[in-house]
């Protein structure tokens, strides 16, 4: 039988997911051999108030879509809704399309590219008439929604989580980095680019180790940021975050 491949081993990479989330990159990686630090950089919390989103779901029935581009706005929507009748889903890939499936929810529309891009090439061009709803982070990146519009949609954009800095793991954080023995620094998101910075002190913290990156937004928010990009996947997913860093190595 042939060996495992440990194509990482002897790589330490850094992992800077929120806590719920890092685990299965967490666990691939260390399939390959690399020994993963798992600190998280964001911390996702309820939004301030849920009036508008329990006005949302009252009002479903007006909706002719409800848009979701990650997991955690799925779970943090159904977590008030608990189901979505009478409503076409769209998801931006497979890992969103899956959390809709832990929850008993279909999309019928998944498109092959794995990022807001790829749903604006999925959706008609012209979408007079159309109400779509958009759950999301308080910040995200607005492409999406106003694209949408200019095709003559009307996007409500709803509020159904926060992504804050974490009151832990600053000075676990700052010691790693001071110690030099990172080989990677994993980011999955403009929010997770943003947050790191703050967390290390600064993008200078972070020249050394390679950094990989999900995909092209979050590579734009990195080097916008100041850092440079070695490692980026071909498809936003972390099948090809994983594939990006063995290939990489």
């Amino acid at each position: 039988m042939a060996d495992p491949d440990r194509r990482l081993e002897g790589r330490t990479i850094l992992v800077t997911r929120a806590l719920a989330q890092g685990g299965d990159l967490r666990r691939r990686l260390e399939a390959l051999g690399a020994a993963v630090v798992h600190i998280p950089v964001i911390e996702i919390v309820p939004p301030a108030d849920f009036g508008c989103v329990d006005d949302a779901v009252g009002r479903l029935a007006a909706y002719d879509w409800v848009v979701f581009t990650s997991a955690n706005a799925v779970d943090a929507f159904l977590d008030r809704a608990g189901s979505l009748p009478d409503v076409r889903v769209a998801a931006v890939g497979r890992q969103t399309a899956r959390a809709l499936g832990r929850r008993r929810v279909g999309a019928q529309l998944v498109p092959d590219t794995f990022r807001a891009e790829g749903l604006l090439e999925a959706f008609p061009r012209e979408l007079d008439g159309v109400r779509i709803l958009l759950p999301r982070a308080e910040i995200a990146d607005e492409t999406l929604a106003e694209t949408l519009r200019s095709r003559g949609a009307t996007v409500d954009v709803l509020v159904v989580y926060r992504n804050r800095l974490p009151r832990r793991g600053r000075p676990e954080l700052r010691r790693l980095l001071a110690g030099g023995g990172v080989d990677c620094i994993v980011l999955t998101s403009g929010s997770t680019v943003d947050n790191l910075i703050a967390m290390a002190g600064g993008a200078e913290s972070l020249r050394g180790p390679a950094i990989a990156v999900i995909g092209p937004v979050t590579r734009r928010a990195a080097e916008a940021a100041g850092l440079a990009v070695d490692i980026e996947a071909v498809s936003a997913t972390v099948d090809g975050l994983v594939a990006a860093i063995r290939g990489h190595y």
